[in-house]
């Protein structure tokens, strides 16, 4: 007989349901699954920010943006992009901390098919250097700081943030003013490029991994299917039970957004569902803690070390933290001991994540009651279209 969780697994990807799945065989003759009612770009996916048009989407020190406001400056982003020269299927890079122009120029780019290209802002600039021109990047997005040392690099424009406004580069303000706040109509499909994301996950030097839209959108409906799952799993046990992601949420942003634990679980994932993005622009657990209690955090997804500081933050106890439901974190396993002590201490549950810049993040999950009676697994292998294999060496 089928678990509960296999029994709504079956239910939510059923003919005419949300999640319902497709078999599909590629040129190269390989036979997978795809989902049949998700959209055919990222274009199209943001198209469900305007489904929370006058909802916060995110706030940023002392600046705050609807969720309208966001869809229309990445639009401005877009237009720019295209009086720039910059054509669908044209890389361009980001290099800078967490601010809200990091999203703007994101969804921009992404957003008339161009391919973002998201640089790790602690590179030196040779290394950044080698990513624009490995890249083959024809425009940065980038602060004055990590403009350094770049001045004498010709064959990329650059755009500075307001933030740090220099003179030698143009500002953002600037290259997006008087734009117009409607996305330009691009044929963009699920095939098509969309990212390129650089792991160190190997010796040398940084290796490029490109994604296309399809595979980006998969991993966010998988994640979505996945909740959906779990939601159902926990009401059937316990009908009081919250839902795990839903408008009200809010996520406390406190890893890098050149990271797709940032960009995928951190931006798109909010904009699925039009929950609140608080951004950090670094971490730090008592400003985190601050952002909890004032902004109403209701998840964390970091790496483990950052929940654990919270949790041993000497003024943890001064700070209310009911809002938080979910503790997440991935990029490492935690210690069981950790997860037992989170579990007890938080009201929110602890969670772990699996996957790889290759994979958009996608994997297992890991979570609730099970997480915690297994905290040395990653957890369930994300339905429907993961697949994951155990070999040996052999």
């Amino acid at each position: 007989m089928k678990d509960l969780y296999q029994e709504i697994l079956s239910q939510v990807t059923a003919s005419g349901q949300m999640f319902e799945t497709k078999e599909v065989i590629n040129e190269s003759g390989i036979t997978f699954n795809e989902y049949v009612n998700f959209p055919d770009s990222i274009r199209g996916y943001l198209d469900f920010a305007l489904l929370h048009a006058d909802k916060e989407c995110i706030v940023f020190d002392d600046e705050r943006y609807t969720y309208k406001e966001v869809f229309e400056k990445s639009a401005q982003t877009a237009n720019a992009l295209i009086n720039e020269g910059i054509s669908k299927g044209d890389k361009v890079a980001i290099c800078m901390q967490n601010n809200p122009e990091f999203i703007f120029a994101y969804l921009g780019i992404v957003g008339i098919g161009a391919v973002c290209v998201p640089l790790n802002s602690w590179w030196v600039p040779s290394e950044v250097i080698y990513g624009l021109e490995h890249s083959d990047a024809k425009l940065l997005f980038a602060d004055q700081k990590r403009m350094q040392g770049l001045e004498s690099l010709k064959d990329v424009k650059k755009i500075v943030t307001t933030y740090t406004p220099d003179p030698l580069f143009k500002s953002f303000s600037d290259f997006i003013i008087e734009q117009s706040i409607s996305f330009p109509e691009i044929e963009i499909g699920r095939n098509d490029p969309a990212t390129i994301y650089y792991t160190s996950g190997s010796t040398g030097k940084p290796k490029g991994v490109l994604s296309s839209q399809k595979a980006v959108i998969a991993t966010l409906f998988s994640w979505a299917c996945f909740s959906s799952i779990m939601k159902e799993v926990d009401n059937q046990k316990n009908p009081n039970t919250p839902p795990l992601l839903d408008e009200a949420s809010a996520i406390l942003l406190c890893v890098p957004l050149f990271h797709v634990t940032g960009s995928h679980a951190g931006m798109f994932m909010s904009i699925l569902v039009g929950r609140k993005i608080v951004m950090m622009k670094k971490w730090d657990a008592g400003i985190a803690l601050k952002l909890i209690e004032q902004e109403k955090i209701s998840d964390i997804t970091g790496v483990p070390t950052q929940t654990w500081e919270l949790l041993n933050h000497p003024d943890r106890l001064n700070y209310d933290l009911s809002s938080l439901k979910t503790l997440g974190a991935g990029g490492a396993p935690r210690p069981a001991e950790h997860v037992k002590q989170l579990d007890s201490e938080f009201e929110a549950r602890p969670g772990i994540g699996y996957g790889l810049s290759e994979t958009n993040a996608l994997g297992a999950l890991g979570s609730g009651d099970e997480y915690v009676d297994h905290p040395q697994s990653t957890g369930r292998v994300v339905p429907p279209l993961t697949e994951i294999r155990i070999i040996d060496e052999n």
